[in-house]
This record gives structure tokens, C-alpha cells and sequence, in this order.
């Protein structure tokens, strides 16, 4: 899936169905919105503030995820990064 050839409506769409299905589990408490700027939102990652990026950066997050590296890089350096209460976990 390339989103950077998606239409507006499309980016649209896709963020209803992936907003839906997260908030069908409601496991992570993530949603997902387009913002007036045509940003992708990213609610409930950072308090009460989402996270916004620009299809393209969502793009390569999106394969920084696929490919591993970031899931990688989290376990390499998981005693340099702590969690949000402050606290170290493996």
C-alpha cells in the first residue's frame, strides 16, 4: 500500500477502517484521525496531545516497523530507554 498515491478521501477511509478496528480491541487506546492540516493524528500515544505526521513520514515509520529495525532497536538499547514512569525494562 502506497499512501503517498492515495487520494485525501482514501488516506480518509483507511484511517476510519484502522480507527475502527483499534477501536474495536480497544487493547492500546489508539486512535486515529485525519487533522484539518491533512495530517494522520495519533491520539492517546502522548497524554491528551496526539502525534502528527505527514503521509510521507507516516510511510516510513510504517516500514521502520515492517522491517524490524525499530522493534530491534528498542531491544538493543532497552537499558538506555526508559519507560514513561522512569522506571528500566528488558
Amino acid at each position: 500500500m502506497n499512501l503517498s498515491s492515495m487520494t485525501r478521501e482514501q488516506l480518509e477511509a483507511l484511517c476510519a477502517k484502522q480507527a475502527q478496528e483499534i477501536g474495536a480491541s480497544k487493547t492500546n487506546g489508539l486512535t486515529l484521525q485525519v487533522g484539518k492540516s491533512g495530517t494522520v493524528h495519533i491520539r492517546g500515544i502522548n497524554g491528551k496531545f496526539g502525534v502528527a505526521l505527514y503521509r510521507e513520514q507516516a510511510e516510513k515509520v510504517i516500514e521502520l516497523v515492517k522491517s524490524g529495525r525499530l522493534e530491534a532497536f528498542i531491544r538493543e538499547h532497552a537499558r538506555e530507554l526508559p519507560l514513561k514512569d522512569g522506571t528500566f525494562r528488558d
